[in-house]
């Protein structure tokens, strides 16, 4: 989806308000963690699920 670039991307800064939607969509969307991850951007699932703990 975002190829090789989205790991040549800094440390990224989300906002509390971002990641309550993150997860809320994690929590009740239909998706799964790791097509949610790809949609928002991250570089692994490891950081949505990090928020969902």
């Amino acid at each position: 989806m975002h190829g090789t670039d989205i790991l040549n991307t800094g440390k990224q800064v989300y906002s509390k308000k971002f990641k309550e939607q993150a997860i809320e969509q994690a929590i009740f969307g239909t998706k799964s963690y790791v097509q949610l991850s790809l949609e928002l951007g991250f570089k692994s699932i490891a950081m949505l699920n990090k928020w969902l703990r």
